[in-house]
């Protein structure tokens, strides 16, 4: 899907907000602001993402998903479900909180 992973989460967090401001969207993927617009303008440029002032406050940009964007993002995300369903195949329940639990200690989560 040419999908990084930065790209994939700010259109997982547009599929469960109507829309956001771009800099709100780059906090929650752990970008600065500045590294947030490029970003974007690629998203923008495939389609999958519009950018929008509000009337009331002309400086802050806000994005939203389009439907290609939806439609592409629900493709990535049965695409990571699955992966992350095999990757988990060979571990217990148990195993596998302990895995995410040892996984938040690195990240620092």
């Amino acid at each position: 899907l040419q999908l990084t992973t930065a790209m994939y989460g700010v259109l997982e967090l547009l599929s469960c907000n109507v829309e956001l401001p771009q800099g709100q969207l780059a906090r929650g993927v752990g970008l600065t602001n500045p590294s947030m617009v490029p970003l974007a303008d690629k998203l923008a440029e495939r389609g999958l993402i519009d950018r929008t002032r509000q009337e009331h406050d002309r400086r802050t940009v806000y994005l939203k998903l389009t439907p290609e964007g939806r439609k592409c993002w629900s493709r990535a995300a049965r695409i990571v479900r699955e992966h992350e369903a095999a990757l988990r195949a060979a571990l217990s329940d148990a195993e596998t909180a302990e895995l995410i639990r040892l996984l938040g200690k690195i990240t620092g989560d």
